[in-house]
């Protein structure tokens, strides 16, 4: 239930009024006016459902506010799962590469071993330089390509603890005002 906005305001108002019609310390509140004690005790149970009123009211939004934490966790892990997908997906493509250049250099060196190739020396050694070269930067490549799926990894897994924490602390918050 939302208390509207002029109600919170209004509190403070009527909490004044209260006191300023309670008699002062020391004053006999026996000379006042009998419909007097009963219209401030009707205002006292009033303040008391307002601000009852009121904690229901910020305990829902704080509810609210926690919902929504989980709800942007849950965004960002999704994001960090989509990004964990994409940087498994180079490091594949990657790897398969690195593979495939492997394979092109033993089949080079078969190649030249049962004298399948007539290229001229020079070339083949430019081409197996090239190929070395090649095969070393994938290689890096998919270091770094490691480097950053542990990375991902960790942020996936640390999201997906978040979002179980809040989860169990609202759980442990509905479960407490039951």
């Amino acid at each position: 239930m939302r208390i509207p906005r002029l109600q919170i305001l209004l509190l403070p108002l009527v909490a004044l009024a209260l006191i300023a019609a309670m008699p002062a310390p020391g004053e006999d509140d026996s000379t006042n006016d009998p419909s007097l004690g009963r219209e401030l005790r009707r205002l006292n149970v009033n303040i008391e459902r307002i601000a009852s009123l009121l904690e229901q009211s910020l305990a829902g939004q704080q509810l609210d506010l926690l919902i929504q934490r989980v709800e942007m966790s849950a965004s960002r892990l999704s994001v960090a799962e989509q990004n964990l997908r994409s940087a498994k997906a180079t490091r594949t493509a990657i790897d398969d590469e690195r593979v495939e250049i492997e394979a092109r250099l033993e089949q080079l060196a078969d190649d030249l071993d049962h004298g399948a190739i007539d290229i001229p020396l020079e070339e083949i050694e430019f081409m197996t330089r090239e190929l070395d070269l090649r095969l070393k930067l994938l290689k890096e490549k998919v270091r770094d390509a490691d480097r950053e799926i542990i990375q991902l990894e960790n942020e996936v897994m640390t999201q997906r603890d978040s979002i179980r924490d809040w989860q169990d602390y609202i759980d442990r918050e509905l479960s407490s005002r039951r």
